[in-house]
């Protein structure tokens, strides 16, 4: 046939199996981000996704070009281990870029988000780069054969992104991303088998570690919702049923917690409280918002507070220290003279609210302990020469 070449014995043959599955996991890997990304922040940040596939394409076919000779003399293991880099990427780096403390309500005031975002975007970039890299390299490898190897990227990126939106109307997010980071080691098994690797072992090898994908922990993988976002609360919803009797039913709702909300305020669904007897409109579920207790900071309305330890020498003396707000460290000025249990407030540093409240920093001044020869004689030293009775004003007796 017109345009075809045989193929030489002991030559290579183009991967277009694995070529079909590395193309399905990709796509199906875009769209799970896609759908995962507009449940975890917001419908905006999906839209990235597609520029992070596009830029990770990109990004594979200008390294590739670099590394024409190495390509054609290990076509083979260069392939299989692209495709199987993606396998372990795709769940690494959606596991890492969750654990990134971005949040998009600080991003025009705080200056460290945008590194986050970034972080973030770099994470989710290299599986598609390693994707790309594959489909790259069978095309130049084989440039007899674009045709061929081209229909197949085409087809397997069809199958994924149809059967990826099927899959999650029976599988859980976190199950689905493990079973397409399986895929990308099914990629790099069937494309050593296609291109005839000299022993038969890796190829064993990249089907356990496809297996062993499949058996992780899904709570590993599972997404983990911004608590910026609306909140998916299961809550024992009291009903009265058709004999007037009440019941106790659960309920999943969707509950949007809006910004600056404070302790001890209400949010109000309305038509998800208690049917009447007989039928009849139902009334509203009115919920209470109770924080939840905090390592550092206490709520007070808008305000935060915490307390901050500080030495003797710094609350007489003064001092600049660094402290924690909820943006980030910041430099605070501990005036001279300063008393234990006075009020420092950083203004705008509380709860994010309009206007934003304020953190307050309670001082509690620490004693070194005098446990060893130095301190005591210290202590002793620091007694004579700053004579001073706190119980003078008590009127006893020294």
């Amino acid at each position: 046939m017109a345009g075809t070449r045989a193929r030489a014995p002991g030559e290579a043959a183009a991967p277009v199996i694995a070529v079909a599955l590395i193309s399905a996991a990709a796509l199906a890997y875009e769209i799970l981000l896609m759908r995962l990304f507009s449940i975890i922040l917001w419908h905006h940040f999906a839209y990235m996704i597609i520029s992070l596939a596009l830029l990770g394409y990109g990004a594979s076919g200008a390294v590739l070009s670099l590394a024409q000779g190495a390509l054609q003399r290990r076509f083979a293991p260069l392939f299989s281990a692209a495709a199987a880099a993606f396998g372990l990427s795709a769940i690494v780096c959606f596991t890492l870029a969750q654990r990134v403390p971005f949040n998009p309500l600080e991003i025009l005031w705080d200056p460290r988000q945008p590194a986050y975002l970034l972080a973030v975007y770099l994470l989710l970039l290299l599986p598609f780069l390693c994707a790309g890299a594959c489909v790259c390299m069978a095309l130049s490898r084989f440039r007899g054969m674009a045709p061929r190897i081209y229909s197949f990227d085409i087809i397997g990126a069809g199958v994924g992104s149809l059967g990826v939106v099927a899959l999650l109307f029976v599988l859980a997010p976190a199950d689905t991303l493990k079973l397409i980071g399986a895929l990308g080691w099914i990629a790099a098994a069937v494309a050593w088998l296609e291109c005839g690797g000299p022993k038969r072992w890796p190829a064993v090898l990249l089907i356990a570690l496809a297996g062993l994908s499949l058996l992780l922990p899904s709570a590993w993988v599972e997404p983990a919702m911004s608590p910026y976002k609306e909140l998916s609360q299961t809550l024992r919803i009291p009903e009265a049923g058709d004999d007037g009797r009440p019941l106790l039913r659960e309920r999943t709702l969707n509950v949007k917690i809006p910004k600056g909300i404070q302790e001890g305020q209400h949010i109000r669904l309305a038509g998800q409280g208690e049917k009447l007897p007989g039928g009849g409109t139902p009334g509203d579920l009115l919920l209470e918002v109770a924080f939840a207790p905090h390592r550092l900071y206490r709520a007070d309305g808008r305000d935060l507070q915490f307390d901050l330890p500080v030495t003797p020498w710094e609350a007489a003396l003064g001092a600049t220290v660094t402290v924690p707000t909820p943006s980030g460290p910041v430099a605070l000025q501990v005036p001279p003279g300063s008393r234990n249990g006075a009020r420092l407030r950083l203004r705008g540093r509380g709860l994010p609210a309009s206007p934003p409240g304020d953190l307050q920093a309670v001082l509690q001044v620490v004693l070194p302990p005098a446990d060893t020869t130095a301190a005591r004689a210290a202590y002793e030293a620091f007694a004579a020469a700053v004579p001073f009775n706190p119980r003078s004003s008590l009127g006893a007796a020294p």
